[in-house]
């Protein structure tokens, strides 16, 4: 394993473990080198996209049914 790889894995498991930094940072997909990094990594994104989206509509929802 290359040194790029370790570092992009170690970027991905922070933001894992704290999910503010997925938007908070600033990181692009283009920022890793490896496509299988960038891949997780819009994974998470649009997964965070989804959950975001999700408590918007949970929020709106007047008679609180799901």
């Amino acid at each position: 394993m290359t040194c790029h790889e370790q570092i992009e894995k170690s970027v991905l498991g922070t933001m894992l473990a704290e999910n503010y930094l997925i938007v908070d940072s600033d990181v692009v997909q283009d920022f890793f080198i490896s496509q299988i990094h960038k891949n997780i990594f819009g994974c998470m994104q649009a997964l965070l996209a989804k959950k975001t989206s999700r408590r918007l509509y949970d929020a709106t929802d007047d008679d609180g049914a799901r």
